[in-house]
Parts: C-alpha cells; sequence; structure tokens
C-alpha cells in the first residue's frame, strides 16, 4: 500500500512538473499563438479524418465525379466580384408530349403499317448571372427500343436563347441498322467521367456512359453509330453566326461552353445574355407495325425515351478554388493536414529520441565503444539526405511509412553530437558516479540519470525539426516521387506545377498549399521558440 502511495505521489509531482512546464511555454506571445494554431489544426486533422477517411481520400485521389460537382480551375469566391449562376437541369421526371403518325401503305396485295412517334421535350430556365459560366456539359442518353425493328430514327436538340438565336447541338439521322438490338444510344458533350444509372418509365436502366466534363476542356464524345465530327459542326456552325467564330476552333471570343450563355455587344466586349433559355429536344422514330403483336408496339411505344443533363458550372468556388481536376483546393489541404501530422510526429520524435538515446551511450562511454559510436553517426551525418531520397524514391515505389521509415533511417543522427556532449558532462557529476559505485547497471544509469537531464533540449530538437521533414516530403511529391495514394500538400504543388498554374494565372493552386506548409511549419517553429525557456533556464530572467 505505502509503495502504491509512493508511486501516486511520483505520478502527481510529475503531473505538476509538466503543468508548471506548459504555463511556462505560455508566457511568450510565440507560445500563445503556436499553441493557438496547434490547436486548430488538430481539430481540423481530426474532423478530416472523421469525416473523409478512407472513402473520401480514394475519392479525392481517384476523382472519378468531380467534374460533375463542381468547375475546372476557378478562383475562390472572395476574389470574384462578378458572379455567375450555377445551372442543373434534368429531364428526370419530365414527361415528353408524344405525337403518332400512322401511315398505310399498299405494295400490290400487301398491305404495311408504319407509325411515326415524335417525343418532344423542353425544359427553360431563367439566367441572371453576372458573369458568365466557366463552362458547360451535357449529357444525353437516347434510348431507342426494339433495336432493328426501327426503321429509322432522328435525334433534335436545340437551345432557345433570350435574343432568340438558336444554337443546335444535334440534328441528325441515327443510322439504326447499323446499331443492332442494342436499346441505348449515348451522347456526351464533353466527356465522362462515372457510370450512371437511369431512371426510364420507373424502371432502372444501366446506360453504358459516364457523366460529362466541361465542353471547352474536352471534346464532344458519343457511342454508338453517331458521327462526332457532325455534332461539333453543327453546334459550331450555330455559333458562328452569333461570335463570327467558331468555339470549337478558337477560344475568340470565348470558349464553347460559356458562348452557349454569351453575347457581343457593338464595342466588341463579350457579356452574359441574361433572361429566359429554353432546350428544346425531340427524338422520332419510325416503326413497321405490320410485323409485329399490338402488345410488342404497344411495348415499343412504352420505352421511347431521351434522358437530358445539362450543367453550367459557376466562375468561382468555395474559399480556396478548385484544381483543373475540379476538386476543391480547401479539401485537398484538409485531407492532407493528417498526413502532415502523421509524418511530422512519426520521423521527429522517434528519430529525435533514437539519436538522443544513441547520443547518451556514446558520451557514457569514454572508450572506444564510445569512439565507434560517434564514427558510425558521423557516417550518416555526412550523407546527402534529399538525393539519397530522391533516388530511392524514383527506384523503389514508396509509401507514405515506408518514407518515413527511410527519412527516420537519415535523420536519427541530428541530435546525436550535441546530446553526447551534454551526456560527457552528466556522466562527471556525483550521483552518476554514486550509482556506479553501488553497482547500477549501465542502461540502468543512462535511462535514470542521464537521459532525463538531457530529455528538455531532445524535445526541443523534435519540435524544430517537424517543418524540415514536412518541407523533404512536399519536395519528394514535387518532383512526382511521393507516395501516389496520399493526397499531400506536396502533392497540390505539384499538380500546380505540371499543369503550369504560374503561367495560366491560376494562383489559388499554388498560394495556398504554400501558405499550409508556412502556416503547418511556423507553428511548430513558435512552439520550439516558446521551450527554449526549459532547455536553457537563463533564457527566463
Amino acid at each position: 500500500m505505502a509503495v502504491r502511495s509512493t508511486a501516486w505521489m511520483r505520478f502527481r509531482l510529475r503531473l505538476e512538473e509538466w503543468k508548471e512546464s506548459f504555463l511556462l511555454t505560455l508566457r511568450p506571445w510565440a507560445g500563445k499563438i503556436g499553441w493557438a494554431l496547434l490547436i486548430i489544426q488538430l481539430v481540423l486533422a481530426l474532423y478530416a479524418l472523421a469525416a473523409y477517411y478512407p472513402q473520401g481520400m480514394r475519392h479525392y485521389q481517384a476523382g472519378f465525379d468531380w467534374f460533375y460537382k463542381y468547375p475546372v480551375h476557378v478562383p475562390p469566391c472572395w476574389a470574384v466580384k462578378k458572379k455567375a449562376q450555377p445551372v442543373r437541369l434534368s429531364l428526370q421526371n419530365v414527361k415528353p408530349v408524344v405525337k403518332t403518325k400512322t401511315m398505310n401503305i399498299s405494295y400490290g396485295n400487301i398491305r404495311y403499317v408504319f407509325k411515326y412517334y415524335t417525343l418532344s421535350y423542353n425544359k427553360s430556365f431563367i439566367y441572371k448571372g453576372d458573369a458568365l459560366p466557366s463552362d458547360s456539359a451535357m449529357l444525353l442518353g437516347l434510348t431507342i427500343p426494339g433495336g432493328k425493328k426501327i426503321l429509322q430514327a432522328k435525334i433534335h436538340i436545340d437551345l432557345l436563347r433570350p435574343d432568340g438565336t438558336d444554337f443546335v447541338f444535334l440534328d441528325q439521322t441515327i443510322p439504326v441498322s447499323q446499331y443492332g438490338n442494342k436499346s441505348v444510344i449515348t451522347i456526351r458533350i464533353g466527356g465522362a467521367t462515372f457510370n450512371k444509372t437511369l431512371i426510364i418509365h420507373g424502371r432502372p436502366v444501366q446506360v453504358p456512359v459516364k457523366m460529362p466534363y466541361p465542353i471547352s476542356k474536352y471534346p464532344i464524345v458519343a457511342t454508338g453509330p453517331l458521327s462526332l465530327g457532325q455534332i461539333a459542326q453543327t453546334l459550331g456552325k450555330s455559333m458562328e453566326k452569333v461570335f463570327g467564330t467558331n468555339p470549337f476552333k478558337t477560344d475568340r471570343p470565348v470558349p464553347a461552353g460559356q458562348a452557349l450563355f454569351a453575347e457581343v455587344t457593338p464595342n466588341g466586349t463579350v457579356v452574359p445574355l441574361k433572361g429566359r433559355y429554353t432546350f428544346r429536344l425531340s427524338l422520332m422514330y419510325l416503326i413497321n407495325e405490320t410485323a409485329m403483336t399490338p402488345a410488342q408496339a404497344r411495348e415499343i411505344e412504352s420505352r421511347g425515351s431521351l434522358n437530358f443533363y445539362f450543367i453550367a458550372y459557376p466562375n468561382c468556388y468555395g474559399l480556396a478554388g478548385t484544381d483543373t481536376l475540379a476538386r476543391p483546393v480547401g479539401l485537398g489541404l484538409l485531407l492532407g493536414l493528417p498526413y502532415a501530422f502523421l509524418l511530422g510526429f512519426l520521423v521527429t520524435f522517434t528519430s529525435t529520441f533514437i539519436g538522443a538515446i544513441y547520443g547518451s551511450f556514446a558520451g557514457y562511454w569514454k572508450d572506444i565503444r564510445g569512439e565507434v559510436m560517434m564514427r558510425i553517426a558521423d557516417i550518416f551525418l555526412s550523407l546527402p539526405f534529399l538525393p539519397i531520397l530522391i533516388v530511392i524514391s524514383y527506384v523503389y515505389k514508396v509509401t507514405m511509412l515506408s518514407l518515413a521509415g527511410l527519412m527516420i533511417l537519415l535523420f536519427w543522427a541530428g541530435p546525436v553530437i550535441v546530446v553526447r556532449s551534454m551526456a560527457l558532462q552528466i556522466s562527471e557529476q556525483v550521483y552518476v558516479e554514486a550509482a556506479k559505485a553501488v553497482g547500477a547497471k549501465t542502461s540502468r544509469i543512462v535511462f535514470r540519470h542521464v537521459f532525463p537531464q538531457v530529455f528538455p533540449y531532445t524535445l526541443a530538437i523534435a519540435v524544430l525539426s517537424i517543418p524540415g521533414i514536412i518541407v523533404a516530403e512536399a519536395s519528394l511529391s514535387l518532383l512526382g516521387l511521393g507516395d501516389p495514394t496520399a493526397p499531400t500538400w506536396g502533392k497540390l504543388l505539384q499538380l500546380a506545377y505540371d499543369e503550369h498554374a504560374v503561367q495560366n494565372g491560376w494562383w489559388w493552386m499554388y498560394i495556398f498549399p504554400g501558405l499550409a506548409l508556412v502556416i503547418f511549419s511556423a507553428t511548430f517553429l513558435l512552439i520550439g521558440r516558446a521551450v527554449e525557456p526549459l532547455v536553457a533556464p537563463k533564457l527566463q530572467r
């Protein structure tokens, strides 16, 4: 019972010492700011882990549907004065106007019955934005029932603008005979990102297409027997009548994705055209009812449909904008924060304490053992760590944990020299000599009398070494040699470099990741500055 009471008293005294040490670091302004920044970043890191890991991290790295959700390389909204109006349209719940026309044709004694089906859709919206959208995208899912039983099919899509001009997206006869027995044709104005199940007449139909990329960034894509050149030519000619040039061939006066909402003033200025826009879509197909039962005819009539999605992207997003993959930069900063803490804490504290323990033994042993240990440490200190990291990362595929292990292997010798010099002085103290005299083991003397004396210095070194570790990882990632599965801040800088963000004026793609590195590094530099009085008590005066 007495032993437990003594242990408890020692623990309480140690807690009091830690409390006094912490309060001591809060005295200077550097400590107050540093601890406040650390708490804020720890809260954000815990939120990122709880809200986004691991699915959110994989989703961010894969980027399979970001183009459908967010605009591409747009600045933060606080930096934009005039904002565009985002538009999202769908014909998912719009019922078509169905018109039929029956024709009876006799050829000799044979009588043929043909029926024309026309499915018409109209969808309107009012554009009130003060700026042009950053881009637009469109997805068309076209269901033509019956396969080879369809004799002819035609699709027409146009956009009626407030000034009366008409942009024709598509006006084309579909060669159904080449299409076989398949039942779905898909047109994607602007590429694709992920598979989508469309609800057609209350039934889920898996459409073998993906959601759209922006028109200006990617070419028009289609599946099936449709002529891609004709799609681009049709829309380009409609726009050429308004702007004088084909936006698919040149970005002047505006890219194709913005041209849908633009008008050119008499003085040549491009401004947004406000007012009511109407998408008009129609699907026409001809069937031969002569060789069909009434039930088959009704099934074909019920299955024909047209599914349409249109997106006009805003010209800004959030507080940090988006990158060239349409991913929010702010989300990338948030997801990279746990990796910064993981790599910084794991590498610095592990390598620093390994070096401190190693230096304590090297200082305690004053014979040949200490000299051999110091020569080994000198070899590691002379190694050019960054070139070695670059070579190993280039030859082998590194992960975050393997990179951390490699950094520990290269950085552990950093505090050895200073810790050894302190251990040499401590080993000459009377209480150390007394411990030797009573036959205490070397490990007990080092861990009980030497290492506790160098621990405050070791802690200060660990805190001050964290920024160097994070910058080293960012350097590797900037060169494309980091962990490809980890969304670190260095990866954001690598993307900005690869996409020529500086030349293109996309400042938010490199300013915010760089600012995150600066703030994270400054946090531990300020805390390290506040910890100095613990290492050198004279600084308290």
